[in-house]
């Protein structure tokens, strides 16, 4: 039974979000809690970021052997150095653009990646690169790491341009 001083009593009165706090009539937890399900931009912008990070890995290593040597090597040193400019620039790139210039800045990605293992599978024929060969995974570990952060990065960025060009699932598109 109800009395007049009872604030519920009357139909014009909707409890507030303190009033259920104090009242208990807050919702239940969650108890089991699921991802969030990410819009197709966000889950390519976050792996362009984890491609923005292996590249400029791939651009740090190249800086650590240009310090430690490469510089003096004609043709090879510069490579490396304007490896180190192009990884710098295109990881900040891949962070901070958004649409149409991040989509560039992917593209552009792709093509460094590209063109470093190309010019790493180079220097490892009889031939050379500009007459520079080396053997193998030659220097270690830095060669190898280089490789793998190189190949992630192009993997990835690769794999977001095929999500930029599938429509999202549920949605119906006209011949």
């Amino acid at each position: 039974m109800r009395s007049s001083n009872d604030r519920y009593a009357t139909n014009s009165y909707a409890p507030g979000r303190s009033d259920r706090r104090a009242v208990g009539m807050e919702p239940p937890a969650r108890i089991i809690g699921f991802p969030q399900v990410q819009k197709p931009s966000q889950r390519i912008r976050r792996i362009g970021q984890v491609a923005a990070v292996l590249i400029a890995a791939g651009g740090y290593v190249h800086l650590c052997l240009y310090r430690h040597g490469y510089r003096v090597i004609p043709k090879i040193g510069v490579g490396f150095l304007l490896t180190v400019i192009a990884s710098g620039i295109l990881a900040l790139g891949l962070l901070v653009l958004r649409g149409r210039t991040n989509r560039l800045a992917r593209l552009a990605g792709i093509a460094l990646s590209v063109g470093t293992l190309i010019a790493f599978a180079l220097s490892r024929t009889p031939a050379g690169l500009f007459a520079f060969r080396e053997m193998g995974f030659q220097p270690s570990p830095q060669a190898a790491f280089a490789v793998l952060t190189e190949s992630g990065a192009l993997l990835l960025l690769l794999g977001t341009l095929l999500m930029d060009r599938t429509p999202p699932r549920g949605r119906v598109t006209q011949a």
